[in-house]
Formats: structure tokens, C-alpha cells, sequence
């Protein structure tokens, strides 16, 4: 017996949305909302949790390598661009677009070695 993908695909979603369902219900199930507002899914995950639960931001050492890595080129990168148009005193044109053009990095050598 062969299912076509659109049928298995129908099936997977009704399977999600039982599962959905039943979670919603089990979060539910131990909680009494006594104001008059919905509570939206999220919000009921968040109550069924606990009161004891406190979120904490994920600190992967992976990404934090990354987002030091990108802190410290665009450092790099604003330091070269004002060390280019140090001396242009034009004012910037109010729907001034920003670029993402990248200067050159063999002029800066001083540059490159002090940062």
C-alpha cells in the first residue's frame, strides 16, 4: 500500500495538531485562570512550568566565540572607515543609506597591529 505525499503530509499535520491538543490540555489541567483575558499557548507552557522555573539565557561557548569574532570585526571595520573619511566633513544626506562595503585592510597595517 503506497501513500501519496500529500496524504502522509495530512496525516502528520493531524497527528501535530492531536499532540498540540493534548499538551495544551495537560498544561491546562492544573491551572485556573481567573481573569476574564485567554491566555495565549505560550503563556499557559510558561505557567505550567512552575513556579520555581527561572529562564536563564543558553550560553553556547560556540556561539559566544562567534558573536565576540563579529563584535570585533565590526569594531574593525568602523575604525578603518573613520580613519578614511576623517577629513570628508559632509553631512550625511537624511535617507542616507548604510553599506556594507568593506575597506581595504592592507592600508592599515599600524592599524591591524594596534588593535
Amino acid at each position: 500500500m503506497c501513500i501519496s505525499k500529500t496524504k502522509a503530509r495530512k496525516i502528520r499535520t493531524k497527528q501535530e495538531i492531536e499532540r498540540k491538543k493534548k499538551i495544551r490540555q495537560n498544561n491546562e489541567q492544573y491551572m485556573q485562570n481567573m481573569s476574564t483575558e485567554r491566555l495565549s499557548k505560550k503563556e499557559i507552557s510558561l505557567l505550567a512550568k512552575g513556579l520555581k522555573f527561572v529562564p536563564t539565557q543558553t550560553s553556547n561557548e560556540q556561539t559566544l566565540r562567534k558573536q565576540i569574532m563579529q563584535d570585533f570585526n565590526n569594531f574593525a571595520r568602523r575604525m578603518r572607515i573613520r580613519y578614511i573619511f576623517a577629513n570628508n566633513r559632509k553631512k550625511q544626506h537624511p535617507f542616507h543609506v548604510k553599506s556594507n562595503w568593506e575597506p581595504p585592510i592592507t592600508q592599515f597595517h599600524w592599524m591591524k597591529i594596534s588593535i
